[in-house]
């Protein structure tokens, strides 16, 4: 069996991939480990580009986009590595990530899924850490508050919010390896036996909150979900998602998935939070008919 399995999905990516597939080399030597490409029907060559400059690279080449779940899980159920790291074409392996990354989930039977800290490539750290979307952080998103504040003082009045500011603040500040409710799908080391328990990842979502819907599942079965902060990476955000109302509807329609599921009693103020997020970012005429907005916020 191999040992690990890199999965990436691709979208009108070339360039970034390639840079991306090239720093992955370098990680994965001396490694047992494979890489599977899944394309969703890129345009601009991206998956004879895969074939032509990297040989070793396993391509699975859609007819048509499937958005990110579907795809991982056809790379998932090709292969049958003990483990599989989901992987954006915009994000970089940081030296040692991978190893620092497999020490943790090796030290516990019951982690499921390990995240790393990411940066941003210029010096700034992303929040990796997340506590699930409760209705006070969705309404405080919903209004954009969080956008309206310095960066420092943000952080001060996340220590107000209890568990939820605590995990926003390890992204910045723990040094240990701790639990968190979610880490991003942008990178996520997945132990292959415990999904095998809780199943993949759900392909009622087309993009956004699958990464945080898989994580509670995960939580549910008993599992551990822990975020790394010695094993780092650069993600260069928003690099596979272009500024369309598409993607706008496809955020908020995630949201109301995710709420539904697990806050049944209280899903009429999250549809009605999610909505107001979605005009936020389009304005209320926009989000029926104008066909380009501001690409909505993407969690690191």
């Amino acid at each position: 069996m191999t040992e690990l399995t890199v999965v990436i999905v691709s979208y009108n990516v070339r360039d970034l991939l390639r840079r991306c597939l090239t720093e992955l080399q370098a990680r994965l030597a001396g490694w047992e480990a494979e890489v599977v490409v899944v394309d969703n029907a890129s345009s601009d060559g991206t998956a004879e580009m895969v074939s032509r400059e990297f040989p070793g690279v396993r391509v699975i080449a859609n007819s048509e986009n499937l958005g990110f779940p579907g795809p991982n899980n056809q790379a998932m159920r090709a292969t049958d590595s003990r483990y599989v790291l989901l992987l954006n074409s915009d994000a970089f392996l940081g030296e040692h990530a991978l190893e620092e990354m497999l020490q943790v989930m090796e030290s516990d039977e019951r982690i499921a899924v390990v995240g790393p800290r990411m940066g941003n490539g210029e010096g700034t750290r992303l929040a990796t850490a997340h506590a699930f979307e409760t209705l006070p952080r969705l309404a405080v998103t919903a209004l954009g508050l969080q956008r309206r504040l310095p960066k420092a003082l943000a952080r001060r009045v996340a220590r107000c919010f209890g568990r939820s500011g605590a995990q926003h603040l390890a992204s910045y500040e723990a040094t240990e390896p701790q639990p968190a409710d979610w880490v991003s799908g942008a990178c996520m080391l997945v132990r292959r036996s415990a999904a095998e328990q809780v199943g993949l990842l759900d392909e009622g979502f087309f993009i956004y909150m699958e990464d945080e819907d898989w994580c509670r599942r995960f939580w549910q079965a008993g599992f551990r979900v822990v975020y790394a902060p010695s094993a780092q990476i650069v993600h260069l955000v928003a690099g596979a998602t272009s500024a369309t109302l598409r993607f706008a509807r496809i955020l908020r329609d995630s949201r109301l998935r995710y709420h539904r599921r697990y806050h049944r009693r209280l899903y009429p103020a999250f549809w009605l939070l999610a909505q107001l997020d979605a005009a936020r970012q389009c304005g209320w005429v926009g989000l029926l008919r104008t066909p380009q907005c501001r690409a909505p916020e993407v969690r690191a």
